[in-house]
Formats: structure tokens, C-alpha cells, sequence
């Protein structure tokens, strides 16, 4: 099986410090106030 952890951004880095989590990839697409489809938008363009 594989596995890849990804981060979205950097506002969630500090819970993923606190667990001692490593992502693979950092998409760092997060911003205030957006809503799932911007979201959803971002990461398909990605990959």
C-alpha cells in the first residue's frame, strides 16, 4: 500500500508539530474565508 500525507496550508502545520506528523507535500492553497469549491478547484489544478 502507499501512502502520502499532504498539507493544505500552513494554519494547520502547528496540529501537525504537535503530533510529530511529516507531509509529503505542502499545497499551501489555504486562505481566510474560501469556501470547498475554491478549495476543491485548487488542488485538482495541482495535480
Amino acid at each position: 500500500m502507499f501512502e502520502l500525507l499532504l498539507s493544505i496550508g500552513k494554519c494547520l502545520n502547528r496540529y501537525l508539530e504537535i503530533f510529530d506528523i511529516k507531509p509529503d507535500y505542502d499545497l499551501n492553497i489555504m486562505q481566510q474565508r474560501q469556501v470547498l469549491a475554491t478549495i476543491t478547484v485548487k488542488v485538482l489544478e495541482i495535480l
